[in-house]
């Protein structure tokens, strides 16, 4: 259960991010988003591998993600092409899952997806002192191939390597989270606290504006992820234990396994709250009260539809994500 706690609190924080009024600070503060999102998923990936060939895993997390991204992004081709508020290129890039694109900020599905492909082969990585160890030296390689190259600006690598390197080091720490002693999620979250602030220090010793970690989460270099992973171990220390006691709910587990669609549909009441109300947090009440409530809604009707005829279950699946 603590696991779907934290990936509620990866959703909401992903979604405030989304908008454009909140304090500068407070956007900040919660840029620890995406890799704690990362980090929470790959323990979950890591029981659906279990067990299964690789490829039957790669088909489910495939549908699991893509199909329901591309059914949300067909929906929506549709309603802008209606209001005639549509750019084709624009809308091509969505669906291809690229980083900018205007509508529905669909990035994250093929983050979801590069990771769910290591999930495995990175489970084959004993938990120890030594891989942990490599772990650090791989994140430092990282840092200086972006330091020192300008690979990432070919498309294809962006999508990839710089992917799968700063990402799949956070996976590995969110597998083996669920196992080791919450003295080492201390130790880690110490760690990672010191090497941000030496990035803190560094990058603004000489600088005449305030440069944070969130000046570097694309790609997601080692100061950005540094914070994130920071904040993620001393959560998992301090709730990791407690959070089955306090959040095992129906609430929390509901929004945590329709996660996917509660996403999709926040950017479209975005658009819509941002024209009620310029407040930021009125607006964020409204867009996640609403895409819930919206979700709860569409997972009415899928089991209705479900109970009328049970050959459609295949199908409807693909609503509940």
């Amino acid at each position: 259960y603590y696991l779907d706690f934290f990936k509620v609190i990866g959703l909401f924080c992903v979604c405030l991010a989304h908008i454009s009024t909140i304090p500068t600070g407070l956007r900040i503060i919660r840029s620890f988003d995406v890799p704690f999102l990362m980090f929470v998923s790959a323990g979950l990936f890591s029981f659906t591998s279990s067990n299964v060939s690789y490829f039957s895993y790669l088909w489910k997390r495939f549908k699991r993600l893509v199909i329901p991204a591309w059914i949300y992004l067909f929906f929506l081709t549709v309603l802008f092409w209606i209001t005639k508020k549509i750019d084709w290129i624009q809308m091509l890039q969505s669906f291809l899952f690229m980083k900018g694109a205007a509508y529905g900020n669909t990035w994250i599905v093929l983050l979801y997806f590069v990771i769910a492909l290591v999930v495995p082969f990175v489970m084959k990585i004993k938990w120890n002192f030594f891989s942990v160890c490599l772990v650090f030296i791989i994140q430092i390689l990282f840092e200086l191939l972006c330091i020192n190259t300008n690979l990432y600006s070919i498309k294809i690598l962006e999508y990839t390597l710089f992917y799968i390197i700063p990402y799949g080091c956070v996976s590995f720490f969110g597998i083996y989270s669920l196992k080791t002693r919450r003295r080492n999620l201390l130790i880690l979250s110490v760690v990672y606290c010191f090497i941000t602030l030496f990035f803190l220090v560094l990058n603004n010793y000489s600088s005449d504006r305030f440069i944070s970690w969130l000046d570097f989460n694309q790609p997601a270099r080692l100061f950005y992820v540094s914070y994130s992973l920071a904040v993620t171990f001393l959560m998992f220390f301090l709730f990791r234990n407690k959070v089955n006691k306090l959040f095992n709910n129906k609430i929390v587990a509901f929004i945590s396994s329709h996660s996917l669609w509660i996403y999709f549909w926040h950017y479209l009441f975005i658009m819509l709250a941002s024209k009620i109300t310029t407040f930021w947090l009125l607006e964020y009440l409204i867009v996640m009260s609403v895409s819930i409530f919206v979700v709860y809604g569409q997972t009415v009707v899928m089991d209705f539809l479900e109970r009328k005829n049970t050959k459609l279950k295949s199908i409807l699946i693909y609503f509940r994500g």
